[in-house]
C-alpha cells in the first residue's frame, strides 16, 4: 500500500512481512518527529498486533 500526502509532500509505503510490519516514509522535510513518536509507540502495536512495526527512511 502507498499514501501520498501532497500537502505535506510525503510518500509511505507500508509492507507486511511473516513476523513484522514495514513502513518506508520519504520526505524532503524532517521526520524526526514522527520517527520519535513511532518508536514510543512502536512496543504497544507490537502488543496488540503480534507483529513488530519497523520504520525505514
Amino acid at each position: 500500500m502507498t499514501v501520498i500526502s501532497k500537502r505535506w509532500k510525503k510518500k509511505i509505503n507500508v509492507s507486511l512481512k511473516q513476523d513484522h510490519v514495514m513502513i518506508t516514509a520519504h520526505s524532503d522535510d524532517d521526520l524526526s518527529l514522527e520517527k520519535w513518536t513511532f518508536e514510543d509507540k512502536a512496543a504497544y502495536f507490537e502488543e496488540v498486533y503480534g507483529l513488530k512495526p519497523v520504520l525505514k527512511g
